[in-house]
């Protein structure tokens, strides 16, 4: 399992903004479930030794699916990027409210983020809230998230569901979790499959499986002749090389693509009338 962990830890440095869009890069320590509001308090002594001394911690990418009740992570994410898909989909947008906290004569703010109508797949009802801390200094981009369960009035998701898959177009599907939460329960278990597998392959490799070939110059029938040898590994080589150039520039690409779908769905969101709809389509 270790070694699993820092292959993907290498994986994530070499190709940093496909990890970014899709993972949460989470600090490797286990917290105690609390399954109650926190204090300011209380979120600035969990916080604090990650923001003066992240050195000492490990940190690694994982995917989030559903996290259950009580369930505390501290994560780094990069402020112009949006969340990544946590399992849940949300009938909601992030709620953005300030707490002032005083420690040792100084003033310190600290931002909160909350979602409060959460759902996992075959939910009727809203089941789960999301709130998400941050202290606002010296632009940091370390938070602490909890997951806490649902407390309020029961609240219908299924209609909301549905409207949601066919108003919006599948590469914006993430802002309510993704596809699997308009699916059937034996649909889901297939598509996580096959969307697992898919994943690893993205990780550990820079290029496709399908498109490696033996070079021309290789012959099953070829004689011992060391130059026409030489000669076949140094074109192998580059055709290598341009390969993960490609792969490199793909994804480059794919990200870039994400992150302005991103950006104006979040502006779409936003809008309260036609005109306004209007004048962003323009």
């Amino acid at each position: 399992m270790q070694q699993q962990q820092q292959l993907r830890t290498a994986a994530a440095a070499q190709n940093p903004q496909h990890m970014h869009a899709n993972m949460f890069l989470k600090a490797d320590v286990n917290h105690n479930a609390v399954t109650f509001d926190l204090s300011a308090a209380q979120i600035y002594q969990i916080m604090y030794p990650f923001l003066t001394k992240p050195q000492q911690y490990s940190w690694e990418w994982v995917q989030l699916d559903r996290p259950v009740d009580g369930t505390l992570l501290v994560i780094k994410r990069p402020g112009e990027l949006p969340f990544p898909s946590d399992g849940y989909g949300w009938m909601d947008a992030d709620s953005v409210s300030h707490i002032k906290y005083q420690v040792q004569n100084y003033n310190l703010v600290i931002e909160m983020r909350a979602r409060k109508l959460g759902f996992a797949p075959g939910d009727n009802y809203v089941s789960m809230t999301r709130r998400v801390y941050r202290l606002v200094m010296n632009n940091s981009d370390v938070y602490l998230m909890q997951y806490l369960r649902y407390k309020g009035p029961a609240v219908p998701v299924v209609n909301r569901a549905k409207s949601t898959a066919r108003a919006v177009p599948t590469s914006q599907l993430n802002s309510y979790g993704d596809e699997l939460d308009i699916s059937t329960p034996k649909q889901i278990s297939l598509d996580r499959y096959k969307r697992n597998h898919e994943f690893i392959t993205e990780i550990f490799a820079p290029y496709g499986s399908g498109i490696v070939h033996l070079p021309l110059a290789v012959d099953a029938d070829l004689t011992p002749n060391l130059d026409a040898l030489k000669e076949a590994v140094e074109k192998a080589e580059l055709e290598l090389e341009s390969l993960q150039k490609k792969y490199a520039n793909d994804v480059s690409a794919v990200t870039g693509e994400a992150i302005e779908e991103w950006k104006r769905y979040n502006e779409i969101e936003g809008c309260k009338t036609l005109e306004e709809l209007d004048a962003i389509a323009i």
